[in-house]
């Protein structure tokens, strides 16, 4: 990949649009998991924007973005899998009984 002039990368800028409607039908733990995966991405940072479209405004689909998003910290560094890991497994367990208890 090459550089331009200003520092910035050449490739072009992307968006990802994630869309849900219903906690119930659409499971808070899936929708999570795509979240977690556009964080994840292999881009530059200031060429990628992400929006999540929320149609049901369902609170535990808010609140499993809000935990995915945590998880940002710790996905560029490879000595961090295992914190990550961790960290997936407890936010994963958590939406699972947050979502259970309602």
């Amino acid at each position: 990949m090459q550089n331009s002039p200003k520092g910035l990368s050449d490739l072009p800028g992307i968006v990802i649009i994630i869309s849900t409607t219903d906690a119930e039908k659409e499971p808070a733990l899936v929708t999570a998991n795509t979240i977690i995966s556009t964080l994840a991405v292999d881009y530059p940072v200031e060429k990628v924007a992400s929006y999540l479209s929320d149609d049901g405004g369902s609170l535990v689909t808010f609140k499993a973005l809000a935990e995915a998003a945590k998880l940002r910290q710790y996905m560029g560094s490879f000595l961090a899998r295992q914190k990550v890991k961790r960290e997936y497994d407890e936010f994963k367990v958590g939406i699972t009984t947050w979502f259970s208890s309602m």
